[in-house]
């Protein structure tokens, strides 16, 4: 496997990572903001933003890696 292809792998597998990740804070989130905290539900989902904000361009660069 070539360098290029080694690092669009491991950025592809942190990439699907983050993205459970995420997905499992929110579920977090919306069970907290059920339990009547929806100020701290809402800074949760604030400080999520970037990472959804930042995932299509990662996707993005994660594809064109793999181009080659």
């Amino acid at each position: 496997m070539k360098s290029t292809e080694t690092i669009a792998s491991l950025l592809h597998a942190l990439l699907s990572n983050q993205t459970a990740l995420a997905e499992a804070i929110n579920d977090l989130t919306d069970w907290v903001e059920s339990t009547g905290s929806a100020e701290i539900a809402q800074s949760v989902r604030d400080r999520l933003k970037p990472l959804k904000s930042n995932e299509a361009v990662i996707g993005h660069c994660v594809k064109e890696l793999m181009r080659g």
